[in-house]
């Protein structure tokens, strides 16, 4: 009797793991055509309101788009948004063809904001975590 309980649970803990494994494999599902994560409408949507708001209120308040990190940051994931065309902009010259890594970063930001409940909020951890990620990025390319 113990030997056939041990086989259920065993079995039982098989299939919890590979519907793990399986759903985890979904979310960070890489294309191979472009490696790029792939993002869904919804974030790339609230990506957009969100990446906008917070360039227009550094020109609002500073005057002009500064040259800070997290501007810069914010500046790159504009870019990947128009890249994933959920902005369209006719020539946005700032904007040249991203690095790999540079979108996945901008991706992994977008999916991050949409993590926020409500779009009146700040989202200073996905913009911390973009920054760290573009700064990994850079040095990568640096040592090439």
């Amino acid at each position: 009797m113990p030997s056939q309980k041990l086989q259920a649970r065993c079995c039982i803990a098989a299939v919890m793991c590979l519907l793990l494994i399986s759903s985890c494999a979904h979310t960070s599902k890489l294309t191979n055509k472009e490696k790029t994560i792939e993002v869904d409408r919804a974030s790339l949507l609230k990506s957009v309101i969100y990446v906008q708001r917070q360039l227009l209120t550094e020109v609002m308040l500073e005057g002009g788009i500064g040259t800070q990190d997290s501007t810069q940051a914010l500046l790159l994931s504009y870019c990947d948004l128009i890249e994933r065309r959920a902005i369209k902009a006719l020539d946005f010259q700032y904007c040249s063809p991203l690095p790999q890594q540079a979108k996945q970063c901008s991706a992994r930001f977008h999916i991050c904001v949409r993590s926020y409940k409500t779009l009146d909020q700040d989202a200073p951890l996905c913009e911390a975590q973009l920054q760290r990620c573009l700064q990994i990025e850079d040095k990568l390319l640096s040592n090439d």
